[in-house]
């Protein structure tokens, strides 16, 4: 098993009152095989990181830097599963608009992912993932708003969700030829403490605090 190198950090604050805090989890190192034309619309048929999240927040918000290297865009399909088993589809088949999440069907963006470009999800992005392979090959770093199939909320479906849990990253492969590693993912999420956290951390609590590896 590859050794991850996990660092995590949280900081909140007051602001008119209400206080709204952040956490920023980095899963590095883990050196995953996505495996080949293997994916068939199953989390058993993909590639995964996962990473437990301590805090418990009210999620107001998730954004996600994918660490990901793989040939042809067109042939992947990433999906972040949250605590409970809420589900963000980030991207589907980049191009290609396939008749159902099954890995049939061909063929998507040809573009590449390459390691040190930092492929941001943010449903704030004003571009869709669905055209990350029209950014140019190999994809360059830049954010794009999340989208799959049959997706109509993405990251933003997340939100009121309880953030403590253990968090999963899928990465799947709907076409031969072409093949990659999931090396880790950032997390980030805001939110507001939940009531028991709020209890637990008092207002001590809502200054800043620390940052562990």
């Amino acid at each position: 098993m590859n050794k991850l190198t996990l660092a995590a950090g949280v900081a909140a604050m007051t602001v008119s009152g209400m206080a709204f805090a952040d956490l920023e989890y980095i899963v590095d190192g883990a050196g995953v095989g996505i495996p080949d034309d293997l994916y068939d619309g199953s989390f058993g048929s993909m590639a995964f990181v996962s990473v437990d999240v301590a805090e418990s927040l009210s999620i107001t918000d998730v954004d996600i830097i994918v660490d990901i290297d793989h040939t042809w865009v067109g042939d992947l399909v990433i999906k972040l599963m949250a605590p409970g088993g809420g589900v963000a589809d980030l991207v589907s088949r980049a191009g290609y608009a396939e008749p159902a999440d099954d890995g049939s069907g061909c063929c998507g963006s040809s573009s590449d992912l390459i390691f040190g470009n930092e492929y941001l999800f943010d449903d704030a992005a004003m571009t869709s993932s669905e055209f990350m392979g029209d950014a140019g090959n190999p994809v360059p770093s830049g954010s794009w708003s999340s989208s799959g199939f049959g997706n109509t909320l993405g990251l933003t479906g997340l939100n009121g969700l309880d953030s403590a849990g253990t968090w999963t990253l899928y990465v799947g492969d709907g076409a031969g030829g072409d093949t990659g590693i999931l090396d880790g993912f950032t997390l980030r999420i805001a939110g507001t403490p939940t009531p028991g956290a709020l209890a637990l951390l008092g207002l001590a609590g809502l200054a800043p605090r620390r940052r562990r590896r």
